[in-house]
């Protein structure tokens, strides 16, 4: 499966306030400046004061199918002006009312900019310099409208930038956000969605986003979620239920998705006492889905990293709903932070397994967790810090292809297998139990007999219990320098060419690993089809 993803936008000239005629009589691409908080529906968006709101500017947008830009203007005399106060920044606060939907809808093409707005500074940190340090101003209050699903809904392809959506009633929980399948091509970035205005407390909504594809629909496709860019980070915390729910196939980095904007403070997911588990990421493909869901979580670039903990239920999920569907899923997870601050050190684990994979990947498009290199690397950490046995990946066997993660600290086992629990299921002989139940068996882990270190030097002797017959060969091995029973950091890969052979192999110990006949190495498996072992 190929990592590589390519963003174009086309570039258009924003022309002030108005929609324009060219001399050809086309329309032209306009900008309606937002310079109030109120909630009804003024929509003249002239240079007169008080005359154009968001619910008016985004009608005035629908009016026409060119993609239009709503920026921001509104004065502190406004009365959703909030001023500062100990710890918290001046902001504008817009509290849409009255019947559904209290926003319109977004039916035309649109980017609305909350960066715009004077005062508001856009995050310049990238994940390797920790969490946010912008400043947002628009913050949409959403306790006392009517929406449809969100007061963001999206029919139509959208950008959608540096806005706080928070605060939804308890008793008729609403999305901050919500694409449905028409959105081909969105842009979310530089949001905070479900928290307050300072990114460090909770003011969740359900789901922080909902990429929906209704009931039959093709699954969103191009959609954007964060960026390499600092600017294009989103923080999504705080939320009743879920970071994001997607029934799509989106590219997700750079996020910090279940902390606050330090990125080193729990701020969860999954904080009310919604049925759903509160997930960081739930990706959800079903009967009901005619393609193939397929996310691109994070990246080999540092850029793209995305934290993900502190959420109830779990990093990221993998899921079919129901039974006997035809479907299939998969994804490209890499480089994240699962369980950890964004120092990579602060624990913040997840409340179950940091991935769980429930759907079963087709053996042309295996799913990839971590892809062999350090950069594509996942880490994994501190599962279930409240008491259950989660594991750092919880995966079916075939087709899921797990390479080159680090482990720290996981309640259960580091990589575990449907039908064991928190401890290693034994080899069986031959690895007969793979075709028992094709998709759900076991792939025998590699057993080392013997191992010496020398220098730099490291000599070990294993053997793979499984016959040709019950795995495409060759095997791919990875050895790991173990923290109790979780691979801690990658010391080398073998290929294993030859069923049920004991083999003896020499490899160099990697810069900056320590090494001694005290420590403990363990071992994985995985086939050339990408069906791997605890």
């Amino acid at each position: 499966m190929s990592n590589a993803s390519h963003w174009f936008r086309t570039v258009k000239i924003v022309l002030p306030r108005l929609a324009l005629l060219t001399l050809s009589g086309q329309l032209c691409a306009a900008t309606f400046v937002v310079d109030t908080t109120s909630p009804i529906g003024v929509g003249a968006c002239t240079t007169a004061p008080n005359d154009c709101s968001l619910f008016g500017a985004i009608l005035r947008a629908n009016a026409d199918n060119i993609e239009d830009l709503i920026t921001f203007n509104i004065p502190t005399s406004d009365p959703g002006y909030m001023p500062a106060a100990a710890g918290v920044p001046d902001f504008w606060r817009i509290v849409p009312s009255g019947t559904s939907p209290s926003l319109p809808e977004i039916t035309a093409p649109l980017t609305i900019d909350g960066y715009t707005q004077p005062g508001a500074i856009a995050n310049t940190n990238t994940p390797d310099q920790g969490g946010l340090n912008g400043i947002l101003k628009i913050e949409i209050d959403a306790s006392t409208g009517s929406f449809t699903n969100a007061p963001l809904q999206v029919i139509a392809r959208a950008t959608i930038r540096g806005l706080v959506i928070n605060n939804t009633p308890t008793n008729n929980p609403r999305d901050a956000i919500y694409l449905v399948s028409t959105a081909d091509g969105s842009i979310l970035e530089g949001n905070y969605l479900g928290t307050d205005i300072t990114g460090r407390m909770a003011r969740g909504m359900k789901d922080g986003l909902s990429l929906n594809s209704g009931c039959c629909g093709d699954p969103l496709s191009d959609i954007r979620v964060g960026g390499l860019l600092p600017a294009q980070r989103n923080l999504i915390a705080g939320n009743l239920d879920h970071g994001i729910a997607a029934f799509s196939s989106p590219l997700i980095q750079g996020n910090l998705i279940g902390t606050d904007r330090t990125g080193l403070r729990p701020l969860s997911n999954g904080n009310g006492s919604l049925a759903g588990g509160g997930m960081g990421i739930l990706v959800t493909t079903g009967c009901n889905i005619p393609s193939v869901v397929d996310p691109i979580i994070g990246g080999a670039n540092p850029n793209a990293r995305n934290i993900i903990a502190a959420n109830t239920g779990g990093g990221i999920t993998m899921s079919v709903p129901g039974g006997g569907c035809p479907n299939v899923g998969s994804a490209t997870i890499l480089g994240n932070y699962i369980g950890v601050g964004v120092d990579g050190q602060t624990p913040l684990g997840n409340g179950n397994h940091a991935i769980d994979v429930g759907v079963i990947p087709s053996t042309t498009n295996p799913l990839e967790i971590g892809d062999g290199s350090a950069a594509g690397a996942n880490l994994i950490g501190h599962t279930s810090a409240g008491g259950s046995s989660g594991a750092g990946i919880n995966f079916r066997r075939r087709a899921t292809q797990i390479r080159n993660n680090r482990y720290v600290a996981n309640s259960g086992l580091s990589r575990k297998l449907p039908v064991s629990n928190s401890t290693r299921t034994a080899n069986d002989l031959g690895d007969a139990d793979g075709q028992i139940a094709p998709g759900l068996g076991l792939q025998n882990f590699a057993d080392i007999s013997a191992f010496s270190v020398a220098g730099n030097n490291l000599s070990l002797t294993y053997r793979v219990e499984t016959n040709a017959a019950n795995a495409s060969f060759p095997l791919r091995v990875e050895f790991y320098k173990a923290i109790g029973d979780e691979g801690e950091v990658l010391l080398g890969t073998d290929s294993y060419t030859t069923a049920l052979a004991s083999k003896t192999i020499n490899m160099t110990i990697p810069n900056g690993v320590t090494l001694s006949t005290d420590d403990v190495i363990i071992a994985s498996a995985e086939d050339a089809s990408g069906d791997g072992s605890e």
